[in-house]
């Protein structure tokens, strides 16, 4: 079975190319989320091997969303990536101090593939 990624972000473009991404490199899965509320649903129903987490969304942001991840019990374990379009500022300082799994900086470069492709592969070990 292909491993299944969770792609959220506020903008369709960057979950478009993300979705592409993954889907021809990675060999996976994706489904995407606009904002943290469909995030907390989408784990909450499916066994995602991967979430891809913007930091700045509507309704419920990013760092309130792997907060809620964090904090239950069934998910506390998930790897979450967070996308950000800020180098090393405050907020991403507390994603990592959060236990997020990796960050990736905006605008996404090519070696993003083979990034997210090790961390899936890394899963299926």
């Amino acid at each position: 079975m292909l491993p299944r990624v969770l792609v959220a972000d506020d903008d369709p473009v960057v979950r478009h190319v993300l979705r592409r991404l993954l889907t021809s490199a990675c060999k996976c899965v994706v489904d995407e989320a606009a904002d943290g509320a469909e995030v907390m649903r989408a784990v909450t129903k499916t066994n995602y091997r991967l979430v891809l987490l913007d930091l700045r969304m509507p309704v419920v942001d990013g760092l309130a969303t792997l907060g809620q991840i964090r904090s239950t019990p069934t998910l506390a374990e998930l790897p979450v990536v967070v996308l950000t379009a800020n180098r090393g500022d405050d907020v991403v300082r507390k994603a990592l101090q959060m236990g997020v799994t990796d960050y990736l900086v905006k605008p996404l470069t090519p070696a993003v593939a083979d990034r997210l492709g090790r961390l899936i592969t890394s899963e299926d070990q």
